[in-house]
C-alpha cells in the first residue's frame, strides 16, 4: 500500500510543536461538464477546490506521476475522456498535471465562447443580418 493511499479522499496531517493535527478532506466532486452554458463557471469552481485539495493533502510532496493520476481521478469520467483526446506539442510535457489542467481550462473557456457564438447566430436567424449588424455596431 502506498503511504499516501490513506489520503485519497481522507486525511492530511500537519506537524505542530505540540501535536499532530488531522484534517478530513475529500476529493472535490467530478467536474460538471453536462450543464450547458455553465462550463466556465463550473471549471473555475472545480479548479479552486482541486487546488485547495492539492495543498491540504500535500500532493506537492508526491511524484509528478502521482500528481497527474490524482488530477485525472478527481476530474471524473467525462473529464478523463476529454483529456484522452488532447494532443501536445513537442515541447509540452503531457505527464505534467499543470499542463493537462491548462488544456482543460482552455477547453472549458473555448466551449463557453462557442456557446455564445451559437447564441448570436441563433438570434440573427430570421432577422435581417445587415440590420442586426448595424444595431450591434452602433452600440459599440
Amino acid at each position: 500500500m502506498h503511504p499516501c493511499d490513506a489520503r485519497i479522499g481522507a486525511t492530511a496531517q500537519r506537524q505542530t510543536s505540540q501535536s499532530t493535527v488531522l484534517y478530513q478532506i475529500s476529493l472535490p466532486q467530478s467536474l460538471d461538464m453536462e450543464t450547458t452554458g455553465e462550463i466556465a463557471e463550473n471549471w473555475k469552481l472545480w479548479k479552486e477546490k482541486y487546488n485547495n485539495y492539492f495543498v491540504i493533502s500535500r500532493l506537492d510532496r508526491e511524484s509528478h506521476e502521482y500528481q497527474l493520476v490524482m488530477f485525472k481521478h478527481a476530474i471524473g469520467d467525462n473529464g478523463l475522456k476529454l483529456i484522452k483526446t488532447f494532443s501536445y506539442s513537442k515541447g509540452e510535457n503531457a505527464n505534467d498535471w499543470h499542463i493537462v489542467m491548462g488544456r482543460m481550462e482552455k477547453h472549458c473557456i473555448r466551449k463557453v465562447i462557442e456557446i455564445f457564438n451559437l447564441k448570436d447566430i441563433v438570434s440573427i436567424k430570421g432577422t435581417n443580418f445587415l440590420q442586426k449588424r448595424l444595431t450591434i455596431s452602433s452600440l459599440s
